[in-house]
Formats: C-alpha cells, structure tokens, sequence
C-alpha cells in the first residue's frame, strides 16, 4: 500500500508539473511571447489593407551640393509644420540622406541616394528599390550622381544621363509620382524660346527619356511660361536651373511650388525644393 501511494503521488505531481508547464506555454503565446521551434512572425501592416487616398502631397528637398548640417533636419520639420505633406522625398548621397532622415518624424525608406518619408500612412510598403506604395499611387525617387559641367560644351553631355535613369523603376503601372534628381537641365527650358543668355536649344535627354515612358513634367505644364515662372531648383551666380524634377502619371497635378530651406537655399550653390498636390 505505501508504495501505491507512493507512486500515485509521483504521479500526481508529474502531471501537476506538466499542466503547470501547459498553462504557462499558453499564456507566453496570448502575450506575444515566446514561439515554438518553427514559428514565424508576421507583420502587421502586411496583413492590413493599404490606403486609397483621393489626394496625396509631396514634398522633395534636393540634398546633392547643398551643405547639410544639424539643422537641416529641423528647417525641414519647420516648414513642414506649415505647409504639411503627406510625404517627404530627400535625394543626395548616401551619408547626405541618412543624417537628415535620422533627424525626422515618420515611416522612413531609405534607398541608394534617396529617402522616401511618410509622414501621413505608416502602413505604407515598398515593392522595389526606391519606390513607396499605397494602395492606388505609387511614390518613387532616385538620384543621378553629378555628370556634366555646365561650364562646358552642353550639346556634348546632353546623352549622358539618359544611360543612367533606373527605367525598371519608371515601368511601373498605374498612377506613380516621381522625384528626379536629375543634375542636368531639362530639355523643356533650353529651347529657342528661352530668355535665359546663355542657354542654346539642348535636347537634354535625361528629362526627355522620362516623358517618352509617359510621364509629366509637373513644374513645367503648371506655369504660364519659363520666362515669369523659372522655377530653378540649383543656383549658383548667374546659373539657374532646374535639375530636380517631380514627374507623374496616372494621376493629376492639382499645385505645385518651389520653397527654400534654411542651411539649403542660402549659400552658393544653392537648392531649392518642391511641394505638390497630386489628384489620384
């Protein structure tokens, strides 16, 4: 008898030790805890439905030959603050956009030589180098690596962008709105027409390259003419251009305008950003 009851004690205890390892396992599991050998752990944003906005603002400050400092980040959040976006797009080198992204609020993806930062969806996904999406527009931003001298014979860069545009990106389906810094002037300003002196009719064929895959020069279909609205995103002396670009389609361009930063647009040379608001 005393050792029947001594094995049904270490039995007992046994399988008390065993549902006290059950219910312990179960509670690790409600709380998130651990997982088992095997398991895998989704995220929560992929299993959500992305956004379909009606109107999506972008905002894009050019970082390449502009000196960025601490405050680069912060006169960012200033004008931000007051003339909100639903996204911010930085190009310029690598070390350039990382430190400034680092100093900002938001959803933040960063690319070789450009950021895409939603301020507005934290939910948004990316399916592609440079390239941010919802669920009706796509979002999209590279940068050129300084190429041509302006200083020079133009017609004889004219071609050398065109062999660096990432054209996977541009072929993309449905709405997509695109920042470009391009570094090299547009051939929609250097024509026969343009008041600028030193400007000859150029067919820089980076920016023509973009419209032949079917997009939009925003800047450009916006303003009544180059001679009251230059929009000149690069300054330096008597040397005004727009080299960075916001390129659409599937979509409609509602505004769109050139804004200084402080730290970015004081100096020589100088850049200057863009905000718009895109129909989707």
């Amino acid at each position: 008898m005393v050792k029947k009851s001594l094995i049904t004690l270490v039995i007992s205890a046994i399988a008390a030790i065993v549902l006290l390892i059950s219910c312990s396992t179960t509670e690790d599991f409600a709380a998130g805890g651990r997982q088992p050998a095997g398991a895998s752990q989704s995220s929560p944003a992929a299993s959500e439905p992305l956004p379909s906005p009606d109107e999506v603002s972008v905002a894009f400050v050019p970082l390449l030959g502009g000196s960025v400092g601490e405050s680069t980040a912060s006169a960012i959040s200033a004008y931000l603050e007051m003339h909100p976006a639903d996204f911010l797009i930085l190009t310029g080198d690598n070390d350039e956009v990382a430190k400034t992204a680092d100093g900002l609020d938001g959803v933040k993806l960063i690319f070789d030589g450009a950021a895409i930062i939603s301020l507005s969806y934290p939910g948004v996904r990316t399916d592609g180098a440079g390239t941010a999406s919802l669920a009706n527009v796509k979002i999209a931003a590279f940068s050129l690596p300084e190429h041509i001298n302006l200083s020079e014979d133009y017609a004889s860069q004219a071609g050398e962008g065109a062999a660096l545009i990432p054209y996977e990106m541009l072929n993309q389906d449905g709405a997509v709105i695109l920042a470009a810094s391009l570094n090299e002037p547009s051939h929609r300003d250097w024509t026969i027409f343009s008041h600028v002196a030193y400007r000859t009719p150029v067919q820089w064929e980076a920016s023509l390259a973009i419209e032949e895959e079917g997009y939009f020069d925003a800047y450009d279909i916006s303003r009544y003419s180059e001679e009251t609205a230059l929009g000149s995103t690069f300054i330096d002396g008597e040397l005004k251009e727009r080299v960075d670009f916001l390129y659409f389609k599937g979509c409609a361009l509602k505004s769109i305008n050139t804004f200084d930063i402080p730290g970015l647009s004081d100096g020589t040379p100088s850049r200057r950003g863009l905000i718009a608001d895109f129909v989707i």
